[in-house]
């Protein structure tokens, strides 16, 4: 075998992989982490526990051994933990070519999400594993997770591709950190990537599909230090009382919570409901919806009630998993108070946790009685994921509570989005910043509408779209009509 080359790094946190009886004259006595880890590791195959060397492919590479400063049942671990292994990981990153955390798999998925907002430019392997039976017990899965989460995380040694993630790999998958959910506390495949495929597979070799490999931003990894803890999880079910839900928002202090909603992002259009969102978000709470499916993409006002969300400031979790909603809202609101800042970057890419980043560009609440041309209250978001024509996937523009000044059975109005566009150009003109005609029929006092008009060709064909972009209103509408504010949401990837 060759000479030992640099060494990967294997942070021990606990878990059922690193567990034993609490007495070892009784086997069936409960399970706890050891903190031994040599103890652990003298059961994988290639490992001399005396030199720290693991044999992998007629290769040799060596092991150093560290543990939290207390190893844990995983449902015991959060925030302070997570910051303390993104130290650990800053503290040596440029020691090692790689790094493998073992963990429990309860919370795993909530560490590797954390992980990846917290670490920004991750140009190594950072590996989470663990198993559903200890590494010492019959029929182990512990052995094949490790041995395989060693070869990948010093894959730069073996002379193999490199997947510089946060990444977990379990029973045959590599998958990445904020994309997994655990499925199953019996089954070896006890997680899954349900909206974004695997990294890589392990069979006889290791398959790298490497067109999904993220390329990090800059070589200096970066770590966020700060996490907002004040953040509450909400199930909407049938029957839930609305008074609870209402009083669970009015908490004292609350920053930030995520909703999980039905299929796509619906919810019951109790007003109740619908008040108490309304509510927090006046009060700055930032209020995330995700779904209740394994396999699901919220979007905002696809149905009404899903409108009334939007309207309320709900922000749309799209593809994410309820893990890495709720752990990227804990980063987001650590590093930004300001909570319309925080809504825009929620709704931003910032590690590969949504296939999609949504940019708004946002006009004030107005009355309009004839003409009239708005200037943006808000631009487009500046930072991780700018404003390119060529990224464009989708455009709509929302119009939020449109309604009638006066008692009137239909509001007619047209829409440009350049304030330098004649106002007595006829619809339809080419001209490209000409959005369209809408017409909406009202049948009851002080109702209101949310209309949503897919702007895509025009925007990708036509505009090169600027932060001062102004839309030009004309209405021949007896009375006039008001709306709440207009905003252009942009998907770009």
């Amino acid at each position: 075998m060759e000479q030992a080359k640099p060494a990967i790094q294997l942070l021990y946190t606990g878990g059922t992989i690193g567990s034993m009886p609490k007495d070892p004259a009784d086997p069936l006595s409960p399970l706890r982490p050891v903190k031994d880890l040599k103890r652990l590791l003298k059961l994988l195959p290639g490992y001399d526990e005396n030199s720290g060397l693991i044999a992998i492919d007629n290769r040799v590479v060596s092991i150093h051994l560290k543990s939290l400063s207390q190893p844990m049942d995983s449902a015991s671990l959060g925030p302070d933990q997570w910051l303390e292994i993104a130290k650990c990981l800053k503290k040596n990153w440029e020691k090692y070519a790689g790094f493998v955390i073992l963990h429990g798999t309860d919370t795993l998925a909530y560490t590797a999400s954390a992980l990846s907002f917290l670490m920004g430019n991750v140009n190594k392997p950072v590996i989470l594993t663990g198993s559903q039976r200890p590494i010492g017990a019959s029929r182990t899965d512990a052995v094949q997770n490790l041995a395989t989460s060693i070869e990948f995380a010093a894959a730069t040694l073996l002379g193999k591709t490199v997947v510089p993630e946060v990444s977990v790999f379990f029973r045959d998958r590599l998958m990445r950190g904020n994309r997994v959910t655990k499925v199953s506390s019996n089954d070896f495949q006890a997680f899954d990537s349900p909206c974004f495929p695997a990294l890589a597979t392990a069979g006889a070799a290791l398959k790298i599909n490497e067109e999904l490999i993220r390329s990090p931003k800059g070589r200096r990894l970066m770590l966020r230090k700060e996490l907002e803890r004040a953040v509450v999880s909400l199930d909407v079910f049938p029957g839930m009382s609305m008074h609870l839900f209402s009083q669970v928002l009015k908490t004292p202090g609350l920053k930030g919570a995520v909703l999980k909603t039905f299929g796509s992002g619906t919810t019951p259009e109790h007003p109740e409901f619908m008040a108490a969102i309304e509510e927090a978000n006046t009060r700055g709470v930032v209020i995330i919806s995700v779904s209740q499916c394994l396999k699901s993409e919220v979007v905002l006002g696809r149905y009404e009630s899903s409108a009334e969300l939007l309207a309320r400031g709900v922000v749309s979790g799209m593809d994410m998993t309820f893990e890495a909603a709720l752990c990227k809202l804990f980063v987001v609101l650590g590093e930004e108070p300001d909570p319309i800042r925080a809504r825009e970057l929620m709704q931003i890419d910032l590690a590969g946790e949504q296939r999609e980043s949504c940019l708004n560009l946002v006009w004030p609440a107005a009355s309009v009685l004839e003409s009239i041309v708005l200037k943006p209250v808000r631009g487009l978001p500046s930072g991780p994921v700018p404003y390119r024509p060529e990224s464009l996937q989708r455009a709509v523009l929302r119009i939020i509570c449109l309604k009638p000044l006066t008692p009137q059975p239909e509001v007619h109005l047209d829409l440009w989005l350049d304030e330098d566009h004649p106002m007595d150009a006829c619809p339809g003109d080419e001209h490209g910043s000409w959005l369209g005609t809408i017409q909406r029929s009202f049948s009851q006092p002080e109702e209101s509408s949310h209309i949503f008009l897919d702007v895509t060709r025009i925007i990708r064909d036509s505009l090169d779209l600027v932060q001062d972009t102004g839309l030009a209103i004309r209405t021949k509408t007896p009375g006039g009509f008001s709306f709440q504010r207009v905003e252009l949401a942009l998907w770009v990837e």
